[in-house]
C-alpha cells in the first residue's frame, strides 16, 4: 500500500474548502437515505455530518503535505471511536465511497482527479482494516 502521495496544489485545497459545506450536506443526505433503504433504520445525520467535516479537514491537511500517515491515524482513531456513536466500520467505508462520488460531481475534473488518490487510499485502507478484523 502507498505510504506517501505528493502534495496537491493550493488551488485544489481552496476548491475543496469552497465546496466543503455542499459536499458534506450531499454525503449526509445520501448516507441517511442509503441506510434507511438498506436497513429500514434511521441514522443521526449530525454524527455523519460531524464525521465527514472532520474527514475533509484531515484530508486537506494530508493533501497539503502529501502525508498519508495523517489519514492512517484518523482511520485508526475512527476504528476505535465511531462504534461508540453507532457508526460501524462498514458504514465508514460506504460513506467514503459516497464522498468519492460527490467530490467527482461537485468539483472541477482536475481538482477531483488530484484528490482521488487520497480518497482511494482511505477506501482501500478502511477495507483492509475490515478484512483484517474479519480474519482475526
Amino acid at each position: 500500500m502507498v505510504d506517501r502521495l505528493g502534495p496537491v496544489s493550493r488551488d485544489v485545497l481552496l476548491a475543496l474548502e469552497d465546496a466543503q459545506s455542499d459536499v458534506v450536506r450531499t454525503v449526509v443526505q445520501r448516507a441517511v437515505a442509503r441506510t434507511a433503504a438498506l436497513a429500514g433504520d434511521s441514522v443521526d445525520g449530525r454524527v455523519i455530518s460531524q464525521g465527514m467535516t472532520f474527514v475533509l479537514r484531515m484530508l486537506s491537511a494530508a493533501m497539503g503535505v502529501g502525508a498519508i500517515a495523517l489519514l492512517d491515524d484518523e482511520l485508526s482513531w475512527g476504528w476505535d471511536r465511531l462504534p461508540h456513536d453507532g457508526v460501524s466500520p462498514e458504514h465508514v467505508l460506504a460513506n467514503f465511497g459516497l464522498l468519492r462520488q460527490v467530490l467527482d460531481e461537485r468539483l472541477a475534473p482536475q481538482h477531483a482527479a488530484a484528490i482521488a488518490p487520497y480518497v482511494e487510499w482511505m477506501i482501500t485502507r478502511q477495507a483492509e482494516m475490515i478484512q483484517n478484523a474479519a480474519d482475526s
